[in-house]
């Protein structure tokens, strides 16, 4: 499906094979989703950082999922070397919402 070459070919055991980066993406996109949640719940961001971030542990709660969702990130951005190659390959999948999300994310056009 891709061409010789490609990072999602390479016998190189140091790169992750498609399947892994796809796993990275949807574990990002899940973090982010996460922490967003936690929030939203509380009405947004603003609403959080204004009165809720002190009630109770939901600072606490707040920190690890955003901890979670930088970990997902870094991850992704170290094992991940060719991201243009993957949001394609997403989106002839049918996985154009991942697709776009990890577009976004790192800028890619």
């Amino acid at each position: 499906m891709f061409k010789e070459g490609n990072n999602f070919e390479s016998k190189d055991k140091n790169l992750f094979s498609l399947e892994e980066q796809i796993n990275l993406a949807k574990s990002l996109t899940n973090a982010n989703d996460k922490r967003n949640e936690f929030i939203e719940q509380f009405g947004g961001f603003d609403n959080f950082a204004e009165a809720s971030q002190y009630v109770g542990d939901n600072r606490k709660q707040y920190d690890e999922l955003a901890k979670k969702a930088e970990e997902a990130r870094k991850d992704f951005d170290k094992n991940v070397v060719d991201k243009k190659a993957l949001v394609k390959h997403l989106q002839s999948a049918g996985e154009e919402n991942l697709a776009k999300r990890i577009s976004e994310m790192f800028q890619l056009k």
